[in-house]
């Protein structure tokens, strides 16, 4: 997972460099574990004008799930408008690797569960002809609801779930603090399973760039 995490800048700029869109939704539970899903697409009209027939850009798919922590699956996604992966986690253990490659970090603190990072998509900027063959429109959305209130965070706050929300170019600037299960322990522990999911699923959109370059090298 720490090879996995390493690699984020370089599959997030792959993911939000187009016509693509990153949607991440968290449960943290009582529990200690977190359900939720990651869609990454691409549109349907972008992967046809590439050049890809239906489906083919996410037939490695396979081959990207076994580089998953326990407890996250892959399934092709397809919505009308947009085709990609949909990773989903259930009952995925809160603490992950002790790792500062990873954008966001979760501690627990006391009776709180605390979130900070910085996703950055200001620093991928595409060159001229990237940007012709494919328009820089990614979005990205990244929601997580805790056990208990909110209270404190950088994103949209409503009851018990935070959500932030943006697009190519912008600095999401992601803290959150909520309270946490009054039963959970108050030692502070990292974790990574969050940022790990969303890195997962982006890493499918390296697939659709990669293969494109290759078709305008080789026509």
């Amino acid at each position: 997972m720490r090879r996995l995490a390493s690699t984020l800048g370089i599959l997030l700029a792959l993911a939000l460099g187009g016509c693509s869109r990153v949607d991440a939704t968290f449960v943290v539970s009582e529990d200690g574990t977190v359900d939720g899903s990651v869609v990454v697409a691409v549109s349907a009209e972008h992967a046809v004008a590439a050049g890809f027939a239906p489906g083919e850009p996410w037939a490695d798919v396979e081959a990207l799930s076994a580089d998953l922590p326990s407890g996250v699956s892959a399934v092709p996604h397809d919505d009308g408008t947009h085709v990609g992966v949909e990773y989903v986690l259930e009952a995925v253990p809160l603490e992950g690797d002790d790792t500062d490659d990873s954008p966001l970090r979760f501690t627990r603190e006391g009776d709180e569960h605390v979130v900070t990072g910085t996703i950055d998509t200001s620093r991928y900027a595409l060159d001229d002809s990237t940007r012709t063959a494919t328009p820089a429109t990614g979005t990205v959305r990244i929601a997580i609801t805790f056990p208990g209130d909110v209270r404190e965070s950088t994103g949209t706050a409503d009851g018990r779930t935070v959500v932030w929300e943006g697009a190519t170019g912008d600095v999401l600037d992601v803290s959150a603090r909520a309270a946490a299960s009054p039963s959970a322990g108050g030692r502070s522990a990292p974790w990574a399973v969050g940022a790990l999911g969303v890195l997962a699923a982006v890493a499918v959109l390296a697939i659709l760039r990669a293969r494109t370059s290759h078709r305008k090298d080789h026509p």
